[in-house]
């Protein structure tokens, strides 16, 4: 019966264990899927700025 008991126990730990692995696997996604997202809108901001001078360029020169 003790035997049992730490058995359980035991697999318990291991059940534990597993879990975090699972949530430290979805943290890590999650946060890259955010870097990405982060990253896009830094890219979009630059895209921006640059077609707004080029436009500004294009008008001022009389394209």
């Amino acid at each position: 019966m003790i035997q049992n008991a730490k058995m359980l126990k035991f697999l318990e730990f291991l059940g534990d264990i597993v879990l975090d692995l699972e949530d430290l696997k979805t943290f890590k996604s999650m946060k890259l899927e955010v870097a990405q997202e982060s990253e896009w809108a830094k890219e979009k901001v630059v895209l921006n700025c640059g077609n707004s001078v080029f436009e500004r360029n294009r008008v001022d020169s009389g394209y």
